[in-house]
């Protein structure tokens, strides 16, 4: 990176030492609006101080063999700098951009983090918490977009590797990661964007989600989760594309989408029942009304939902089953609050919709990717649990393909089903293709599946070509589905209603 004294704070002009990087920090600070950025220059540099906060700028290094930032004073825990990020250099013991992010520090050039090409070295450091946290806490003003690309990062134990949520967008490729201590979750993800508020279909889908080719390690202490998104109740998500990467040290899931069904007011499935009314608009598009949904596992009727929540836009509507298209997903086009209806971007006659079926509006993911991976398990606790690549309820559209799979208890899992005794959630319209998976430990090491509920039946599955080295496929509750040309030694498909 080349000095620029227009935009940037040279902190070699003060001197190498944490104070002078303090007297940096606050030359950078004077223009409270948008801080100035912090350029060094080849050397070494002293950053001793504990967290460094509410600034705004951006540690550029001239190149990151030349540059070194290092923490000589408190070794044994993590010093936090807490900017917008960080370009071409090394830093020891120190933790460069972590940012809880909010509306109050409006300091930044741009609403983007951006961690590239640098060298991180925490190896000997723990952490309750998370060595790197990009998060807000007030969504509905706006997300921000993250780009960590091209670095090579030594982490010790913690909690979570990286947090990210409340994203707009977000990069997380060509990294190589090594945690020297046990990882509860390698990366957690949980995008968000901002709320529409109008009623009118102009709303945004989270913009692109790009985690590739990245080499994550846990082999010696192991992870439980290597790469999670985690749904919520904000928005659906879909899009996202996860290719190319490498984990090793697995121990429960290597790449999950995760539903939270168990819990009221995470699981994704926001509420259920039958329709009120249903009628086509001048254009076609079916409009519905739905008095009888219920959102809540105590069995609650809610007949003014509409009205509630302004974002209906960011979620999809579901036809369950009973309903003459049991199966379809349809975007909501636009909702009208007075008349308690929504319209959705479907052109059906509404005359063969049954009104006394069963449909929801679903959060979750949605047209997502997961393709040409290789997923390295490790020997966990409890051998009997444990997957390469979950998608559990709300997973829907789905390419799972060319993924490899080794010494997983079970190598690939979609699930949808009854949550709380209320929530229908579903696992539809996903393709299972072309994936390899070696020495799994248990009896039907790829499974589809409904779980939980005597009639919650998946539609749309695509099941063809992976190949098992060992233990059968179980398709359970699945309707409309496809199935041929797989190949598992063992010899044992297993088809249950």
């Amino acid at each position: 990176m080349r000095y620029n004294p227009d935009t940037m704070v040279n902190v070699a002009d003060y001197g190498t030492s944490d104070a002078a990087f303090q007297s940096a920090v606050v030359a950078a600070k004077e223009n409270e609006i948008n801080n100035k950025d912090l350029y060094f220059s080849a050397g070494s540099y002293e950053l001793n101080s504990e967290v460094v906060s509410g600034f705004g700028g951006m540690l550029f290094g001239q190149r990151k063999d030349l540059v070194t930032l290092t923490n000589t004073q408190v070794v044994n825990s993590l010093n936090t700098i807490s900017c917008q990020g960080a370009q071409d250099l090394t830093t020891n013991n120190i933790s460069i951009g972590s940012f809880y992010h909010t509306d109050a520090s409006a300091r930044q050039h741009s609403n983007k983090i951006v961690i590239n090409n640098c060298i991180i070295n925490c190896g000997g450091l723990s952490s309750a918490g998370y060595f790197f946290q990009a998060a807000k806490n007030v969504p509905q003003y706006g997300a921000f977009s993250v780009d960590i690309s091209d670095n090579i990062i030594n982490l010790g134990g913690c909690y979570q590797g990286f947090n990210l949520r409340w994203l707009g967008g977000l990069k997380f490729k060509n990294n190589r990661i090594k945690f020297n201590g046990r990882v509860d979750h390698a990366l957690r993800i949980e995008p968000q964007w901002q709320y529409c508020t109008d009623g009118v279909n102009d709303v945004h889908d989270n913009s692109a989600i790009e985690i590739s080719n990245n080499d994550i390690s846990a082999t010696d202490v192991g992870m439980v989760t290597g790469i999670m998104f985690a749904s919520n109740r904000r928005g659906a998500i879909s899009g996202a594309r996860v290719f190319g990467n490498k984990l090793s040290g697995v121990e429960e899931e290597g790449i999950a989408f995760d539903g939270f069904g168990n819990n009221d007011g995470l699981c994704p499935t926001l509420c259920i029942g039958t329709l009120s009314s249903v009628s086509n608009d001048a254009d076609g598009r079916l409009v519905i009304g739905f008095d009888n949904m219920q959102k809540s596992s105590s069995g609650v009727s809610v007949s003014s939902i509409i009205e509630e929540r302004p974002d209906w836009l960011q979620f999809r509507f579901s036809f369950n089953r009973g309903t003459g298209f049991d199966g379809l997903i349809a975007r909501i086009h636009s909702v009208d609050a007075s008349a308690n209806t929504i319209k959705l971007d479907l052109f059906i006659n509404a005359a063969a919709v049954n009104l006394s079926g069963l449909f929801a509006v679903q959060a979750g993911f949605y047209n997502c990717e997961i393709k040409n991976n290789e997923i390295f398990g490790s020997h966990g606790v409890d051998q009997s649990y444990g997957v390469g690549i979950s998608l559990w309820l709300n997973c829907c559209g789905f390419d799972v393909s060319n993924n490899f799979i080794s010494g997983m208890p079970d190598g690939i899992s979609v699930s949808g089903g009854l949550m709380l005794s209320l929530y229908e959630t579903i696992a539809w319209h996903n393709t299972i293709r072309d994936n390899t998976i070696v020495g799994a430990y248990n009896d039907f090491p790829l499974k589809v599946q409904g779980v939980y509920g005597s009639q919650s039946y998946q539609y749309g599955n695509r099941v063809y070509n992976n190949w098992l080295s060992n233990g059968g496929i179980q398709m359970k509750k699945q309707k409309d589905f496809i199935f041929h040309n797989n190949y598992s030694k063992a010899g044992v498909v297993e088809f249950t209603k």
